[in-house]
């Protein structure tokens, strides 16, 4: 591992706002296929950056400037985690709806199938008894 230096935390940095931009975009196509994969990129992107922090801590930054630049990737990275979460919040919120109007579906057919249907038997009239 190369040590920290401004350069290799904004490639860290730059790699999490990458995974937080793709889903982003993905999530406003719709649900993603796998909750899984995109948690596993987030892990990996978030370990690089919380590695090159750490190392930080022992290096120390090299000045001012380097330090501004750091704080402003960091604010881009705290605007775009609320961004992601309000998006996720408006899907749920969405898939919620969804859900009720399913549910109410669902009961009113089966209301309709209790009263229409033909039972456990068939009862026929005839001309006959």
């Amino acid at each position: 591992m190369e040590p920290a230096t401004v350069q290799t935390i904004h490639r860290a940095m730059d790699s999490f706002l990458a995974v937080q931009q793709y889903h982003l975009r993905e999530l406003g196509k719709g649900l993603p296929d796998s909750w899984m994969a995109w948690q596993q990129d987030r892990q990996t992107a978030f370990a690089g950056l919380q590695e090159q922090i750490g190392e930080l801590k022992d290096t120390g930054l090299p000045d001012k400037d380097g330090a501004d630049l750091l704080l402003a990737k960091m604010q881009e990275i705290i605007d775009g985690e609320a961004e992601l979460e309000n998006a996720v919040r408006e899907q749920r919120e969405e898939l919620a709806g969804k859900l009720s109007a399913m549910r109410k579906g669902k009961n009113a057919l089966h209301g309709y199938g209790s009263t229409y249907s033909a039972g456990p038997g068939a009862r026929f009239l005839s001309s006959k008894s």
